[in-house]
Parts: structure tokens; C-alpha cells; sequence
């Protein structure tokens, strides 16, 4: 892992393959192993970077976080990847929260910006039913306030995806718990919701 300073944090980020660049934004997890799959299959043809969102992980924060501007960081933390590994207009795909911050960058940084894939990014707020998601969501982070993160991510999973999916995505957070895994849920419940 490699690391980058940058206003308010310090990223850890890896690159493999070669080839033009292409960065992986992670999601609520705010963790870039979980692309270290799709980086190998990508790494043949891209120059893949996969990187822990500043405040998850490996990406101390030196300060508070400014939640109030917490997109439009993100947004400017890839683009400064970009200007440092090639300083070329880059590809940029996000996944769920990560899918967001792509498309804050295509907005914010257009100049380092290529192609963008936002993949499943929850804009609920531009959904006909946008005021039953955004009460949900406030539901949520109040089971987080009152009974912690692990009943505040069941519901989330049981209002959000299919059964499958839910199974699917409990039997990851109990396989994969890592040092990291509880204080990334906190950080991202805290200004997220």
C-alpha cells in the first residue's frame, strides 16, 4: 500500500496492472479490498487503483471530519489520486456511496475525468417516493443511536435488498470482520445518515 497526503488525511491506496487509469471508489465500506477481485481481472488491461476512502481504514483523518462538505472532499481526493499517478483524465467507477462520489467528481474535477460508472448509486432524494426512503434512512440511524450498528445494519439490509441478498450480506459482515470493520460502520453511520 502506498500512501498520499492529502488536505485533512492521509490515503492508502495500491495500483496494479498497467494500462490507462482506472479508479475503483468502494462504498459504505469505504474499503477498496473489496475490488481486490475485480482489480486483479481489470489489471490486465487498466492501471487499476483501488484506495480506502479518507476516514476508513488505512486513511487516518488529521482532523475532524467536515461533514457538511463530505462529498465534495471525496470528490477532490480522487481527483488528487488521479493528478498524482498519471495526471491524464482518468476512468472512475463507484458503487453505492462510492457511485455518488463519482459522479461528485464528474462534477467537481470534469478536467480529470474520462468515463464514470456509477454503478447503484442511492440518490433516493430524486425517487418518486424519495420521503418514505429518506423517513427509512432516519429510521435507521436512530436504531444505530439507540441500539448500535449491528441492529442499525439489519435493518438497513431488511429494508434495502432481497432475501438472498440480506443472507448474502449478513454472512459478509460476520465472515469478514477485520480491526477495521466496526469503526468504518460507525463512521459511515455517523454522517452518512
Amino acid at each position: 500500500m502506498s500512501t498520499l497526503k492529502v488536505p485533512g488525511a492521509q490515503l492508502s491506496y495500491e495500483v496494479t496492472g498497467s494500462g490507462p487509469l482506472l479508479i475503483l471508489i468502494p462504498g459504505a465500506k469505504g474499503e477498496g479490498e473489496i475490488f481486490r477481485p475485480l482489480a486483479h481481472h481489470l489489471s490486465a488491461q487498466y492501471q487499476v487503483v483501488t484506495y480506502d476512502r479518507r476516514g476508513f481504514s488505512r486513511s487516518p483523518l488529521d482532523g475532524p471530519q467536515d461533514c457538511d462538505h463530505r462529498l465534495s472532499t471525496d470528490a477532490d481526493d480522487v481527483g488528487r489520486l488521479i493528478e498524482h499517478l498519471t495526471g491524464k483524465p482518468a476512468t472512475v467507477f463507484g458503487n453505492s456511496s462510492g457511485a455518488i462520489a463519482a459522479l461528485e467528481v464528474l462534477s467537481h474535477s470534469p478536467e480529470w475525468v474520462q468515463t464514470v460508472i456509477a454503478h447503484e448509486p442511492p440518490t433516493v432524494s430524486l425517487l418518486p417516493d424519495a420521503a418514505y426512503w429518506l423517513a427509512f434512512f432516519d429510521g435507521v440511524y436512530d436504531t444505530y443511536q439507540k441500539d448500535g450498528v449491528a441492529k442499525a445494519m439489519h435493518q438497513f439490509a431488511s429494508g434495502t435488498v432481497g432475501s438472498g441478498d440480506h443472507q448474502l450480506m449478513e454472512r459478509a459482515m460476520r465472515e469478514h470482520t477485520n480491526e477495521y470493520t466496526l469503526s468504518n460502520a460507525r463512521y459511515w453511520m455517523e454522517p452518512a445518515m
